[in-house]
């Protein structure tokens, strides 16, 4: 009987010793299960990922779709930007598509992408309308503009533009200012654009539409965004907008052109100025009238550029171009030449940096004893010897301002 005793208690030991391995080896199974790399735990939280996505997506072809419906403004085409430049022809319909990387671009009505455009947002969408009564760099071409991406107004993050190797930015709308390293610091996003955020001192953007009041004296105004939230909704929905490729010159009608000009006036004789030549002299009120002017009565908007506009491409310029202190370049000509051949072209996009300095919609508040400068130009300027005038560059004048070394630029929205 004792040693049936002694039997029978080793016996329990040992089933006790291998049931606790045995448990050791299922809890380190369901440990596994649970927080390895194709556990419970990674599983959900990537799946909680993925439905995010999609859910963020479905709220964007929403968006889409409600402003289709509301406005009947665009339409989705399944084509790369590289099938419909290969085809050359012109959008009847505000049309989207995808570069070869899946971001989007609209092509408003009446144009095309142009034969030099690139085929990925980070290298330049170039897009051309139908209007070859001008010959331009030894051919006959339209009026330009480049696609400006944005990925987001509010930094979140949420949506990054893919480039050409697959590395992803974020290009948040907004207002920059840019360090001596070319560095963006934003200041104020689009998505608080009713905030009355003031940058460098003087400078904010107005909200609502007002015309300049004429006059040159202490109360001076300029003349603002046309619609600062329409251009910002448009911006979020589209994710980008358009900005012209080329300084204004002069069109019968006083009308701006987006092209390579014929000529420039002299810098002394404001009456020079004929059809094709670089338009300058001109005031800010005129500037802004005439960017308006350009597309009337289409499916889309044209305006003068705004401060968000203006911040925004130097911000993807540098982050698309290679060229991260393009905000801190002054001008690569010493002298009054033609738009778009100074060698200043940053993803399509010719002399922010260079030739003349160019008025926006944005306000100042500087004064002294007998004037209000309440009208900005922002860009560098030919003969700058000083490099005081450059790309993120802002300068307050008075709107009525007429000179020989001031233009403009037209922005597209839909």
């Amino acid at each position: 009987m004792k040693n049936r005793r002694k039997t029978q208690r080793g016996i329990t030991l040992i089933a006790l010793v291998v049931t606790i391995i045995v448990l050791i080896i299922l809890a380190g199974v369901s440990i596994s299960l649970i927080v390895g790399d194709n556990g419970i735990i990674t599983m959900a939280q990537l799946a909680k990922g993925n439905t995010e996505l999609a859910q963020k997506e479905e709220q964007e072809n929403l968006n889409i779709l409600q402003y289709t419906l509301e406005t009947g403004n665009i339409v989705l085409v399944d084509k790369t930007v590289e099938e419909v430049k290969s085809e050359g022809t012109y959008m009847t319909s505000n049309t989207q598509i995808k570069d070869n990387r899946g971001n989007t671009i609209v092509i408003p009505a009446g144009f095309k992408i142009a034969s030099d455009s690139g085929i990925n947002v980070a290298d330049g969408i170039v897009i051309e309308d139908k209007d070859i009564s001008l010959d331009g760099k030894g051919e006959q071409r339209g009026n330009q503009f480049v696609w400006v991406p944005v990925s987001n107004i509010n930094e979140d993050g949420s949506g990054k533009i893919i480039k050409t190797d697959g590395t992803q930015v974020e290009i948040t709308l907004g207002r920059y200012t840019f360090a001596e390293d070319g560095t963006e610091n934003l200041i104020q996003s689009a998505e608080n654009y009713e905030e009355k955020t003031t940058l460098v001192t003087y400078y904010h953007e107005l909200v609502e539409f007002r015309i300049a009041n004429g006059s040159g004296g202490l109360d001076a105004t300029n003349t603002t965004a046309k619609d600062l939230k329409g251009f910002i909704d448009s911006v979020q929905i589209n994710h980008g907008y358009y900005i012209a490729r080329y300084e204004a010159s002069y069109k019968d009608g006083k009308v701006p052109y987006s092209k390579v000009s014929t000529g420039t006036p002299a810098s002394t004789d404001s009456t020079a100025i004929i059809t094709g030549m670089l338009w300058n002299y001109i005031t800010q009120p005129e500037a802004a009238e005439a960017a308006k002017k350009m597309y009337e009565g289409n499916s889309f908007e044209s305006d003068l550029i705004n401060s968000y506009a203006w911040d925004t491409a130097v911000v993807y310029i540098q982050k698309c171009s290679g060229d991260t202190d393009y905000a801190r370049q002054s001008s690569l000509n010493a002298t009054l030449s033609n738009t778009g051949v100074n060698g200043d072209e940053r993803c399509k996009i010719n002399d922010m940096a260079s030739n003349v300095r160019e008025w926006t919609t944005e306000y100042s508040t500087r004064k002294d004893e007998t004037t209000a400068y309440a009208a900005v130009e922002s860009g560098g300027q030919c003969g700058d010897t000083q490099g005081t005038t450059y790309t993120g560059n802002r300068w307050g004048l008075s709107p009525l301002n007429r000179s020989w070394i001031t233009t403009f630029r037209t922005i597209l929205y839909l």
